[in-house]
């Protein structure tokens, strides 16, 4: 009998899901919550975290996605989540301040990524290497490879070309997911980019 379980979360999607909720918050762990608890729920009750100190939440691993506040009334529900762009992945919740700098992470992403895919498909191979080889140089104060002026609209147009080319080409769903960090941060948070490509990193780390 599983009455006990279906009779948690949502109507039509029924259940909990689980969670390892990290970063900066006063309550981490591992927390078991109903299908459709709001992420500001969870970050504010459960975590006891101050939603006005929290700049993004990282939900899903390496291969998750950035959620800005304003998205923080999302429910943790796959259909909602998959409306942004974004899904559960690894499982992971990480809440980030503004100590944190989302482009380097980023390029901490994609190396990881780089270290674990299986080569096989070029599009995975090449373009997660081109990407990682992009933010690196964004972290350094570089010029952007394939670039020819340090702006936005010139690195994001470079970006998403790559991006595109993975999502459409690419045998297998890791090297897809990779990225979603990259998408859900140049949407929510550009002036981050901006920023960097001005050679400023409001959080101290890069250059």
């Amino acid at each position: 009998d599983f009455s006990w379980f279906t009779a948690t979360g949502m109507t039509d999607n029924p259940g909990t899901i689980c969670l390892t909720m990290t970063g900066a918050i006063p309550r981490p762990g591992i927390i078991e919550v109903p299908v459709g608890t709001q992420i500001r729920e969870i970050l504010s009750e459960i975590g006891g975290g101050d939603l006005s100190a929290i700049k993004a939440a990282h939900l899903g691993g390496p291969t998750g996605g950035y959620l800005a506040p304003e998205q923080f009334e999302t429910p943790l529900e796959h259909d909602a989540l998959q409306q942004l762009g974004l899904q559960v992945g690894a499982g992971t919740l990480e809440v980030l301040d503004q100590s944190v700098c989302l482009i380097n992470r980023i390029r901490q992403h994609l190396q990881f990524v780089l270290t674990e895919l299986c080569g096989q498909c070029t599009a995975g191979r090449e373009g997660i290497y081109q990407l990682s080889s992009i933010f690196q140089a964004i972290c350094e104060g570089r010029d952007v490879p394939g670039c020819r002026r340090r702006n936005l609209s010139d690195a994001q147009h470079l970006i998403m070309e790559l991006v595109e080319y993975i999502r459409s080409t690419s045998l297998c769903p890791f090297c897809k997911d990779a990225c979603l960090s990259i998408v859900s941060s140049l949407t929510h948070f550009r002036k981050e980019y901006e920023d960097h490509l001005q050679k400023r990193c409001k959080a101290g780390v890069c250059f």
